[in-house]
């Protein structure tokens, strides 16, 4: 054991080092890639809307693999594909039949509104269902307990050094699991009810008030005044304000607490373990004095 820990120290070490020159070089070519993208007379617009477009093929398939224990990897790899076809398809069609000389005015017609809505919808519609029938098709889970076992691969993905029955120690001691229980989903799903209650209920609100709530509102005004767009730029840069506040002060906020907490638990076993070996040692001189 001591030397698979000792092994496995050493890679983890490697690739913390491997990490830290891959981004030192990122950092550093990135900018003169900038700068020939810049001059090459590439219509850096038109490349960050089709970016943007095709990423939308791929987070509901990978949001599968996470909510759907029957998500096989060949539907994942399969509905990402043909969700990126189905935009470019999107695109095209919605530019060629909408916007007044086609695909003749390509940078801009491709780039317009209608067509990467078009593109978007196309790419969401065909990579969900791609996943969806492929899964169907592909899946070898017939019982829950299949579903079950196909959860706990991931439990067996540890940090021998930092082994996560030991991160989540007080949650597992108040849901009654002992040290030699063999930890499964049921248990894991009890720990993070909350979170998961948390995440969904958050995530159907911002899904109402940033896909349906804020895109009627903007629709709704065909041209902005300049109070309008004053109070709507407010709006947008006070939420981009909190967010960043959110992701900057949270983490390390989370990191001191749990510092603290471990602090403070170490040094209240500390304090039980000289207590224990005091009162060992005053039994024992009793003993030796009868």
């Amino acid at each position: 054991m001591p030397d698979m820990l000792s092994q496995y120290r050493r890679y983890e070490d490697e690739l913390l080092h491997y990490k830290s020159w891959c981004m030192i070089w990122i950092t550093i070519g990135i900018v003169p890639y900038g700068l020939i993208i810049l001059n090459s007379g590439v219509n850096l617009n038109w490349v960050m809307f089709t970016l943007q477009g095709v990423l939308n093929a791929f987070p509901f398939p990978l949001l599968m693999t996470v909510v759907w224990s029957k998500c096989t990897a060949k539907a994942v790899i399969t509905g990402s594909i043909m969700g990126a076809f189905a935009y470019f398809a999107g695109v095209l069609i919605v530019a060629e039949l909408v916007y007044e000389g086609g695909l003749g005015n390509f940078l801009t017609n491709t780039s317009a509104d209608y067509s990467i809505l078009g593109g978007i919808t196309s790419a969401v519609i065909m990579s969900v269902s791609c996943t969806i029938i492929i899964s169907l098709c592909s899946h070898n889970i017939k019982t829950k307990q299949d579903a079950d076992r196909i959860w706990d691969k991931t439990l067996s993905i540890d940090n021998p050094l930092n082994p996560w029955r030991y991160i989540y120690g007080e949650e597992l001691a108040n849901i009654n699991v002992s040290e030699n229980t063999k930890i499964n989903t049921t248990h894991m799903t009890k720990i993070f009810r909350n979170a998961r209650i948390l995440a969904v209920v958050g995530g159907l609100i911002s899904f109402v008030i940033f896909g349906v709530v804020i895109p009627a509102n903007v629709l709704s005004l065909e041209i902005l005044t300049f109070d309008q767009f004053s109070s709507w730029t407010f709006a947008c840069q006070t939420w981009v304000m909190i967010a960043a506040a959110f992701a900057i002060v949270v983490p390390p906020v989370e990191e001191i607490v749990q510092i603290v907490r471990f602090y403070i638990r170490n040094k209240s076993n500390e304090f039980l373990n000289k207590e224990e070996n005091t009162l060992s040692g005053s039994m024992q001189s009793l003993v030796d004095i009868n």
